[in-house]
């Protein structure tokens, strides 16, 4: 009897721990960034590339856009947070 009680302590410890590890790491990906908080979709270098499309192409393929951006498009990075 006390064997079965200590193999079922054993498996509620695992299974909390696996648990708090699961949720831990969900809210981790939210708070610390990962995360969109919008849409769910990893950020890459802190940018959406979902939410914030604009800034993420402008941030990360800088040197294929065209010499002239229109108006239009940096108005849309610049709202998207890019300093």
């Amino acid at each position: 009897m006390i064997f079965i009680k200590n193999v079922i302590l054993v498996d509620v410890k695992i299974l909390y721990t696996i648990i708090k590890n699961v949720i831990k790491y969900k809210v981790k990906d939210t708070i610390m960034g990962f995360k969109c908080e919008d849409c769910g979709t990893k950020k890459s270098d802190g940018v959406c590339p979902n939410c914030q499309e604009e800034r993420f192409i402008f941030e990360t393929q800088n040197e294929y856009l065209p010499d002239k951006i229109s108006d239009d498009f940096m108005d849309k990075v610049i709202e998207q947070g890019y300093k």
